[in-house]
């Protein structure tokens, strides 16, 4: 494993297990590992060696519509000749296509403003990095889903001694990938915010949590063999649950119940998939719960919804399991 020296707030696990592509729904990141050796002509004997790693990434805010863009070089191996000092020159670019009226605003580099773009030393195991951030991104944004047109693409490039070739190493998003900005009124608590939709993200149930009756439901639910598997992620595609449009739960919710009879009083009725979902409805797995479980399980869902960002149409999935995650 590379020793992560990054000084920011970011999961460097990222970088390694999913490089080049959405780690969750808010973070991406790049990351690529030089390897060089240096040998003496005519003998081929070996009289240096050294690595870098290169981190880019990009780190969006559900709670407004901002992009912080990062990145970083560090030589964290060298000896011998390639040990010296200022023997390596990198040269940090970036290139940020935004919409109309925004832009990639610098907000910090340990790299001099007037060499920004030219080739700079690099010491052994200190490291150079910039930071940008896109702000109100998308423009004004009304409660339909927008695409925010940003397309980073960050560049590093390494001149290493006794070469004459630059290596450029690239870190951008494929297509299909970017992020998505919006200003729904109905996720709460914020103006707007920003995810990677093609994250399906996970609502996750303790069954020792605040509405273990509900918990129970849903895992007794996903298991019937007689019953959809809805919310499974194992099954797949096709399994998922789909967050409704907001204000059409009670109807829903109604059709699931319409047979309901409650097990204790006070009992409310429960049903799975949920009524906020266009699975839900008609034919969902019913159950009696006490009332301060069904309040609490509202809660979990509502919270959910708001903090991943979750959309009429989008996705998502459903586990239950012993203790928190």
């Amino acid at each position: 494993m590379v020793p992560d020296t990054t000084p920011w707030d970011f999961p460097s696990d990222a970088c390694v297990y999913s490089s080049g592509k959405p780690h969750d729904r808010f973070t991406a990141c790049w990351r690529d590992v030089l390897t060089y050796e240096m040998v003496a002509v005519p003998s081929n004997t070996p009289v240096g060696h050294a690595s870098a790693q290169v981190l880019m990434w990009l780190k969006l805010h559900p709670l407004d519509r901002k992009i912080e863009i990062g990145q970083k070089i560090n030589v964290f191996e060298a000896t011998g000749t390639l040990a010296e000092p200022g023997m390596f020159e990198v040269a940090a670019d970036r290139m940020c296509y935004v919409a109309e009226d925004q832009e990639c605003n610098q907000i910090s580099s340990n790299i001099p403003a007037d060499k920004q773009g030219t080739f700079v030393p690099i010491a052994y195991k200190q490291p150079l990095r910039a930071d940008w951030v896109v702000q109100s991104v998308g423009g004004d944004l009304d409660e339909a889903i927008a695409l925010p047109r940003v397309v980073p693409s960050i560049q590093w490039e390494a001149l290493w001694p006794g070469q004459d070739q630059v290596q450029s190493i690239y870190g951008y998003l494929e297509e299909g990938q970017d992020p998505r900005c919006d200003s729904a009124s109905y996720i709460k608590g914020t103006s707007g915010g920003c995810v990677f939709p093609d994250v399906w993200p996970t609502m996750y149930w303790d069954l020792y949590g605040p509405a273990p009756e509900n918990a129970a439901h849903i895992k007794r639910a996903q298991e019937d063999p007689e019953f959809p598997h809805w919310g499974v992620k194992s099954y797949g595609p096709g399994h998922q649950l789909n967050r409704a449009e907001p204000g059409t739960r009670k109807e829903r919710s109604a059709e699931a119940c319409r047979d309901f009879f409650p097990v204790h009083t006070g009992d409310q009725c429960d049903e799975y998939p949920f009524g906020s979902t266009y699975q839900g409805g008609a034919g969902a797995s019913i159950d009696s719960i006490p009332e301060l479980d069904n309040k609490a399980g509202g809660g979990i869902i509502s919270n959910f919804y708001n903090q991943q960002r979750v959309l009429t149409n989008d996705p998502f999935w459903v586990s239950t399991g012993w203790g928190p995650q």
